[in-house]
């Protein structure tokens, strides 16, 4: 169907390429696909499309931006705040390690993220209890996009340091420090 899209749309016969890396960003969602075949239309033009390469130039337009950012602005701060911390995450995320990093209880957790998932934001995973999936991946590189450098780094780092206290390979057979033979110390 993208490929059929992008064939009406363009005047071209686009690149697989093209049409698996156009699915792949907007999911197949009419208006982020719209959105993405007018910037790159404007860009390069209808050749653009018969790249074999597109992936890098496949950049989020101001209008999804700001279609995000109008489905984003009413959630409460504390809601739109652990969203970005999600985003730190990825696609998906779970309360457990969102409660290592904020130091906040499960309860108070889950019920600012039913006012994400009531607007669709994000959907619990049904299969595993306290997991949940932004709704499209561009809500994820909205938020992310948006975080401040330094912000983002020292999330990625308390992120990281929650898995490992909750995941840590020091608890699983076979790792852990390196025997003396092996160390390049001394």
């Amino acid at each position: 169907e993208v490929a059929h899209f992008l064939a009406l749309t363009t005047g071209v016969r686009p690149a697989e390429s093209v049409v698996a890396a156009l699915h792949q960003h907007t999911e197949g969602n009419p208006f982020f696909l719209t959105e993405m075949v007018r910037l790159l239309m404007t860009e390069g033009g209808a050749a653009t499309f018969c790249m074999p390469q597109v992936e890098s130039r496949l950049a989020l337009p101001q209008s999804v931006r700001e279609a995000i950012g109008l489905r984003l602005h009413p959630l409460p701060p504390p809601c739109q705040h652990l969203l970005q911390l999600a985003s730190v995450m990825g696609r998906t995320f779970d309360v457990e390690t969102l409660a290592r990093v904020t130091d906040t209880a499960h309860a108070q957790l889950v019920h600012a993220l039913d006012r994400a998932v009531a607007a669709q934001i994000i959907t619990p995973i049904p299969a595993a209890a306290g997991q949940y999936r932004f709704a499209h991946m561009l809500f994820r590189d909205t938020l992310y996009a948006d975080l401040p450098t330094e912000q983002r780094l020292r999330w990625h780092r308390q992120v990281g340091e929650a898995l490992e206290e909750r995941w840590g390979y020091q608890d699983t057979p076979g790792y852990g420090p390196l025997p003396e033979a092996m160390s390049t110390t001394g």
